[in-house]
């Protein structure tokens, strides 16, 4: 019942085990030979169909968040929108990185630093991000507004409220 990718991840963890025993501990296990990677991968496929929104669709939801003053909700979303971001990396942008003097080309705004993104190593892979100004602009400035209102002080731009104050927003499950 597990995923293509679930199975090479967990064939991957046993050949590395394997490859341990027969490199490390060949003095306990002399006979030992790894025959994991002899086993077929098996054939990458979706597990689950994409949900794929339209421009309408979208634009209905930004409304509806505004109108119910969810700001940071619309934020989010408008963000993700207009850089394409994966949820892990929306949560990397402070509020300095949205300056006029960030922008290029007159129309996105770049990083003034690499994030973190998806990709090999144990840092993933160090990229800077662009946002289209004209997408996002308005969810900004409300959010910014809704902070300014409420005296709320952080860099990072996604925040949860926690009993000592404001701190950057995580992932959940």
């Amino acid at each position: 019942g597990w995923s293509p990718n679930r199975v090479a991840t967990v064939k991957s963890s046993l050949s590395s085990l394997g490859n341990y025993i027969e490199n490390i501990l060949d003095d306990e296990f002399e006979d030992y030979r790894n025959t994991i990677p002899k086993i077929e991968t098996a054939i990458k496929q979706p597990v689950r169909e994409k949900t794929i929104l339209t421009k309408e669709e979208i634009e209905t939801c930004l409304a509806k968040l505004v109108e119910n003053k969810r700001y940071q909700l619309a934020c989010y979303l408008a963000l993700a929108v207009a850089s394409g971001a994966r949820k892990a990396e929306l949560l990397k942008f402070k509020t300095s990185y949205f300056k006029d003097e960030y922008i290029e080309y007159g129309c996105l705004y770049k990083t003034p630093e690499m994030i973190r993104t998806k990709g090999r190593g144990s840092k993933g892979k160090m990229l800077y991000k662009y946002t289209f100004v004209k997408m996002f602009k308005l969810y900004f400035d409300l959010w910014m507004k809704y902070r300014e209102d409420h005296n709320i002080a952080n860099e990072w731009l996604f925040l949860k409220k926690t009993p000592e104050g404001y701190s950057q927003a995580e992932i959940r499950n």
